[in-house]
């Protein structure tokens, strides 16, 4: 099945340095009720191309690991980075498994600076798209997982996804940043949540995903579901 999603990869992209499966080939090839999505792939050379992260995801030797747990993101050891540290803490409220999350990123190509504000940022989202679709229809993906507003709005705007489903407001009143669930006809759900990169996952009260876990299990209990 990795294969598949894969090959929706535009061509003209694949060797351009960025990542598209931030989670191994085991957590792309069976049924997952979440699919956890970043802005950008971030840090990373040249020779960090969309082919090579295929290559070594489809057919390397490790089919079982996720970035937020097992790569180096800036000089930090490998799940060190303080952003992976908050992912790590979050999930770990809940009953789901990094590394069984099939996990990537709104655009697949990685840019620096403002991220928003580059003139290839939409044409670059609109490319990726296809390949997440998919993987919401073909793993059967009950809630998307994004990381930060910027991610929520856009995957939002895809699948038409605007009814309320539950909200979850910072009691620390640092920030009060609101993390968001909304659903779309079909019942699919995106989670705008506040971002690892600027909250405290590890922090009861900032951590959004408790949240994101109790409304999946209002979904399945649905009569019909």
């Amino acid at each position: 099945m990795i294969e598949q999603f894969a090959d929706l990869v535009p061509d003209h992209l694949l060797d351009v340095s960025g990542e598209v499966f931030a989670s191994g080939r085991i957590a792309f090839s069976r049924r997952s009720p979440i699919y956890m999505l970043a802005l950008h792939p971030g840090e990373g050379s040249a020779m960090d191309t969309l082919r090579a992260n295929i290559a070594e995801t489809v057919d390397g030797p490790d089919g079982y690991w996720c970035s937020a747990l097992d790569d180096t993101w800036g000089p930090e050891a490998p799940g060190k980075h303080p952003a992976q540290k908050n992912i790590l803490m979050g999930f770990a409220d809940t009953r789901f498994e990094l590394r069984e999350t099939p996990s990537s990123t709104l655009i697949f190509p990685r840019l620096s600076g403002d991220v928003e504000a580059d003139p290839d940022f939409n044409a670059y989202a609109d490319a990726s798209w296809p390949m997440h679709q998919a993987v919401i229809d073909g793993l059967g993906v009950r809630m998307v997982l994004c990381l930060g507003k910027t991610v929520g709005g856009a995957v939002r705007r895809r699948l038409n996804a605007h009814d309320l489903v539950s909200e979850f407001t910072e009691t620390i009143p640092v920030r009060g940043w609101t993390s968001t669930i909304h659903a779309n006809a079909q019942g699919v759900m995106v989670a705008s949540l506040s971002s690892p990169w600027r909250t405290d996952w590890s922090n009861p009260s900032l951590n959004p995903l408790p949240m994101c876990e109790s409304a999946l299990d209002g979904e399945f209990n649905r009569p019909g579901r």
